[in-house]
């Protein structure tokens, strides 16, 4: 039987049941493209607009906070204490993967074959890669152990991406509740994601630097280190070659092209309302 190894993200982190509530907004219409997530005392909280209704629930750390409180801070985020009564029990959540995905006649997928954490909403594109790479390693007749040791490297490498940038979001925090701390001195950095760490310093990370092949690409990783401010206050070398006037009328150039998608493109709801009407 395959055995769970745990991924090194050193704080046990149970999850609400979302909690289904109403649209903010009287229209619906007004229905944003996108989910948040909202750094929280203890963890996080994940605002899903669906077509009829939000997702909402907290990732937190049991060691940092009780379920109650966790509860209260959750309902303040909301803003309606009638929706205490809404919520469902935390589920604990158990963080690793299998340390083989392909075992004799046996294939796990999704959650029988591992889970990192919510914060990339991962789960779903495992289970359609592990899908992909059968596919591609299936073999026509009988197995050989080649094929099934390639299949469980690959399977192994996307796991370990998945972890290694859902580890450098909660390391590069920089929030002084004791949970956000703890992430940053607690924390198992694997190595190559240290030395990018250091190495980004310097440099603004490019394809050389990171090893994905599945989900994060370096764009993932400078959008998420722009947003926490990492390089704030440091130059680079290539921005001697950038020229004020040209980077402003670029700029300037992007912004126009989003304008005119915007008048012509559907809205998010109008997008979703052909999608379920079939059109």
């Amino acid at each position: 039987m395959p055995i769970p190894i745990p991924i090194p993200i050193p704080i046990p982190i149970p999850i609400p049941i979302p909690i289904p509530i109403p649209h903010p907004h009287e229209d619906p219409k007004r229905l944003t493209p996108c989910t948040t997530a909202t750094a929280m005392k203890a963890g996080w909280t994940f605002d899903v607009p669906l077509y009829s209704r939000m997702g909402t629930g907290y990732v937190y750390s049991s060691r940092f906070i009780s379920d109650d409180e966790a509860l209260d801070e959750l309902i303040r985020h909301i803003g309606d204490e009638f929706l205490r009564e809404r919520t469902s029990p935390v589920i604990k959540m158990r963080v690793g993967r299998v340390r083989n995905t392909w075992v004799k006649n046996c294939i796990a997928t999704g959650l029988s074959a591992g889970f990192v954490e919510p914060l990339e909403a991962s789960a779903i594109y495992t289970i359609e890669m592990t899908a992909r790479m059968l596919l591609t390693y299936f073999p026509e007749q009988g197995i050989e152990q080649k094929t099934v040791d390639r299949f469980n490297e690959v399977m192994n490498r996307m796991y370990n991406e998945i972890l290694s940038f859902i580890v450098m979001t909660y390391y590069t925090s920089n929030r002084t509740e004791p949970f956000w701390v703890a992430a940053r001195e607690d924390i198992d950095l694997p190595d190559r994601l240290r030395e990018n760490l250091e190495m980004w310093q310097s440099f603004m990370p490019s394809p050389h630097d990171v090893e994905g092949k599945f989900l994060f690409s370096h764009w993932s990783y400078i959008y998420v280190l722009l947003g926490k401010g990492y390089f704030e206050g440091r130059h680079f070398p290539a921005e001697r070659f950038l020229v004020k006037s040209d980077w402003m009328r670029f700029s300037n150039h992007i912004a126009e092209i989003k304008r005119q998608l915007k008048q012509k493109l559907p809205s998010h709801y109008d997008l979703l309302t052909a999608i379920r009407s079939g059109r």
